[in-house]
């Protein structure tokens, strides 16, 4: 009975509405055609008042589900006559207080009320579309005044609600989903990605996230105003209190398997920066179970593109050797060097099962060479790349070089994992001494030792020329160090052969 009642309620609103928006869209012809454009901004909103009210009724309403259902078409071709008659004040309009724009207001009203009766109703989700509601609501927004530096809550607020008309008639729709996009892509977003009001922002972004599909977002990087919105998006997730921009970028672009190769490109070291923090961050919190999936966040294209990057930018690090701290934490290029070479041991990882990087052709030779870089310089006078005990080592915070040898040790030690022409390949390189090297504790590397025995795990494990290669090594005293022993692990030779052995337990890297 209830549910019956609210219907009724909702048709007579909508019936009292479809009679006032006739008699004032008649007055305001008349006014314009007898007063050529004489406005008394009083008199005005006097006039849209009764209207507005209505309005406001018929959204509270639509909060109800049993309304949203009841609502009949001739309700949407009101709203949308309505929206075409506020467009041209609206654009005319410029700045101002709210009621010297009574307009705006409606405007905003009728947002509200597309905004609440499209939630979770494919059928006015498809009423909006058939009534052409999604033409005029984008066209209303773009013929806003460009949006304003300073504060203004009545642009602003009627900014938002027509934005999230346009989220919810997208929603779980594929039809009006396109329909949005079409109407939509590229200036609206254009316009709105890079005003000042954050909740605008994060509302825009959320229209964006809603309406792009895969093949959208690979247009992004298509056409420079793909590259643009590409660039505010990424820009804007280091804003605080902004969630949809980091929804975007995480759920769409880390995603699209053509996106990330393109864009990458196209950006600057800042924004590249921002974007492979965004993506070590979801290779952490992906299950290993979710990453065998085709959902990964790190499709495969991309990570070939930050293999090709380590061979040719890696050796940039090497000038942190010469830089006082204050200078190195400014180096942006080799801070993308560290957070690449962090990326690729993530995606690496034993966890996530065969990696096609453990196939490119130069990625493994590129990490034994720059580690074996990093210990030449390290020796060549206290450094960054010099061992440090006990001293406190370098911030991790704010240098490049901290935890740059740890990670190459990961890298190459996951490389070699269940890989036996990698195995070889380190050996060839001579790699296996600079492993070795590597076990012992240094501040400026933090958990490098525990990361060099694993690696050796890995270098040995079914590959018997490489235990001869430490076996060898051992004889002249590389390898049976008392700090390697200090980790719990040993080497021991029999009939011939070399073996690993733990000797007590040894504090799991991290």
């Amino acid at each position: 009975m209830a549910a019956s009642m609210e219907a009724t309620d909702v048709a007579a609103l909508a019936a009292r509405l479809r009679d006032e928006a006739a008699s004032r869209l008649a007055d305001a012809a008349a006014t314009a055609a007898a007063a050529a454009g004489a406005r008394d901004p009083g008199a005005a909103a006097a006039a849209w008042r009764p209207l507005l009210g209505t309005l406001r009724s018929l959204t509270a309403a639509f909060v109800h589900p049993a309304n949203r259902e009841a609502a009949e078409p001739a309700l949407f071709d009101c709203l949308g006559q309505l929206l075409g008659a506020v467009t041209a004040p609206v654009r005319a309009g410029g700045a101002g207080a709210g009621s010297d724009r009574p307009e705006l207001e409606v405007a905003g009203e009728c947002f509200r009320c597309l905004r609440n009766a499209c939630v979770q109703c494919p059928a006015n989700q498809r009423r909006v579309r058939e009534a052409g509601l999604i033409t005029a609501v984008a066209q209303l927004l773009l013929a806003f005044p460009p949006p304003p530096s300073a504060p203004d809550e009545p642009y602003f607020t009627a900014a938002r609600c027509c934005l999230q008309v346009l989220g919810n008639v997208a929603a779980g729709n594929t039809d009006t989903r396109e329909a949005v996009w079409a109407a939509t892509y590229p200036q609206l977003y254009l316009k709105f990605l890079q005003c000042g009001d954050a909740k605008t922002l994060d509302y825009s972004c959320m229209a964006l996230h809603t309406c792009a599909g895969p093949s959208q977002v690979a247009r992004l990087a298509c056409d420079p105003p793909g590259v643009l919105i590409a660039r505010a998006l990424l820009a804007l997730c280091s804003r605080p209190h902004l969630e949809w921009p980091l929804l975007m970028v995480t759920e769409r672009f880390l995603k699209s398997s053509t996106l990330l190769a393109q864009l990458y490109e196209h950006l600057d070291l800042k924004l590249r920066l921002t974007l492979l923090d965004l993506l070590l961050a979801s290779l952490a919190e992906e299950s290993p179970s979710a990453f065998a999936e085709a959902t990964t966040p790190a499709p495969a294209p991309f990570l070939m593109r930050l293999a090709d990057e380590l061979r040719a930018t890696g050796p940039a690090v090497l000038r942190l050797a010469s830089l006082c701290a204050e200078a190195a934490a400014g180096d942006e290029e080799a801070l993308l060097v560290a957070r690449t070479l962090s990326v690729l041991c993530e995606a690496t990882s034993e966890a996530r099962g065969d990696s096609c990087l453990r196939d490119h052709p130069t990625l493994l030779a590129a990490a034994v060479d720059l580690l074996g870089e990093c210990h030449r310089v390290g020796r060549e006078g206290h450094n960054a790349f010099s061992l440090a005990q006990g001293s406190g080592g370098l911030s991790p915070a704010a240098h490049p070089a901290h935890g740059l040898k740890r990670d190459l040790v990961r890298l190459v030690g996951n490389l070699c994992f269940a890989h036996r022409s990698n195995q070889d390949q380190v050996r060839n390189l001579e790699g296996i001494p600079l492993i070795l090297e590597s076990t012992n504790i240094d501040d400026n590397n933090p958990f490098i030792a525990q990361w060099a025995v694993l690696a050796v795990r890995n270098l040995t494990q079914g590959n018997v020329e490489n235990q001869e290669a430490i076996r060898r090594l051992e004889r002249r005293g590389a390898a049976q160090s008392p700090l390697l022993g200090a980790l719990g692990v040993g080497v021991e030779e029999r009939e011939g052969r070399v073996y690993l052995k733990a000797t007590s337990k040894t504090t799991p890297p991290s």
